[in-house]
């Protein structure tokens, strides 16, 4: 995703460049798997078995 600055006509450059410069030296929060360990409930059986299940439906 990109970000947008606004920028009046009144701006100074430096100003700009902060701005800039801020935006670079953030950084995003990496996520990780664990944070999604076990936030599907358990209506789903097993991996294999729920693509099978999944496939039958198609024939």
């Amino acid at each position: 995703m990109g970000q947008v600055i606004k920028v009046s006509g009144k701006e100074k450059p430096t100003a700009i460049s902060k701005a800039l410069e801020k935006i670079r030296k953030s950084k995003k929060k990496k996520k990780s798997i664990s944070e999604f360990y076990g936030a599907l409930p358990l209506a789903f059986e097993d991996g294999l078995t729920y693509q099978q299940k999944l496939r039958n439906e198609w024939e």
